[in-house]
């Protein structure tokens, strides 16, 4: 089953201040994918997670395996913006899903060890955020 697109249309009003310019009234056609929209903006969230952990000082064999996950992740959420089709798209976000909650469970484990608790709260907390916007995608 192909995804469909909706389109809408705006005017939009140019005003400027220079006498040199005349405003002018253009019509814009817009393609709209409400989950292309919303995997795009989970995709950035993940992207600063990534950030958020590279940047904690973590034990690199810890480090290195939840960003495995993440990674792992991140590269299945774009190819879910790419999907053909829905089962296609569906399939990704599970695997991205699964991903992470792999990376919640290892930093829940890691934590007060190998990872500071309040970090452990941040990383855990920021990846159920994202799993709850994939799903909240996968409800369209």
């Amino acid at each position: 089953m192909a995804r469909t697109a909706r389109y809408l249309q705006y005017r939009v009003k140019l005003s400027t201040d220079s006498v040199l310019v005349t405003p002018t009234l253009y019509e814009i056609r817009i393609r709209f994918d409400p989950n292309g929209l919303c995997i795009s903006h989970t995709v950035d969230e993940l992207g600063l997670l990534i950030e958020t952990l590279d940047a904690m000082e973590i034990r690199h064999g810890v480090k290195n395996s939840m960003m495995a996950k993440l990674q792992n992740a991140l590269q299945k959420l774009e190819s879910a913006f790419e999907a053909e089709d829905s089962e296609q798209m569906a399939g990704l976000l599970n695997a991205a899903i699964g991903q992470l909650g792999a990376f919640i469970n290892e930093a829940e484990a890691q934590g007060g060890k190998h990872i500071a608790i309040e970090d452990a709260c941040v990383l855990s907390e920021s990846a159920g955020k994202i799993i709850s916007r994939i799903r909240n995608v996968m409800a369209c």
